[in-house]
């Protein structure tokens, strides 16, 4: 069962909404700065050779080898091609971000790299 600050068990369904909203909320409430602003003067220009389209990022999804491995965050190519359709806008912007601000996350860098014996 579910219990309030006080101890008392929630019964309702918005009341149990409500209190595990209030707890999230609570936990990660960080303030994240805005990914882009074109107007910003640190970011500079960015050269359109650098950006991606949308659709230049699905038709090197749809060109990736089925069987190639996973990378370390663990999403295959059967995934990445099967919602392709759906991510493809947000990961254009999402890199096209990136590269305007000089920026690339850590886990970006990350490789799995498995020796093979000859």
């Amino acid at each position: 069962p579910l219990r309030s600050d006080d101890g008392s068990t929630i019964s309702s369904d918005l009341d149990k909404a409500e209190a595990l909203n209030t707890f999230f909320c609570s936990c990660f409430n960080v303030c994240v700065p805005p990914l882009y602003e074109p107007s910003n003067p640190l970011l500079g220009s960015c050269p359109e050779k650098f950006l991606c389209s949308s659709d230049e990022l699905f038709t090197l999804i749809q060109s990736l080898d089925n069987n190639k491995a996973n990378g370390p965050d663990g999403i295959s190519v059967r995934m990445l091609k099967g919602t392709a359709t759906s991510i493809c806008s947000s990961l254009a912007r999402l890199f096209n971000i990136s590269v305007c601000s000089m920026r690339f996350p850590y886990v970006w860098k990350l490789a799995s790299v498995v020796p093979v014996p000859k």
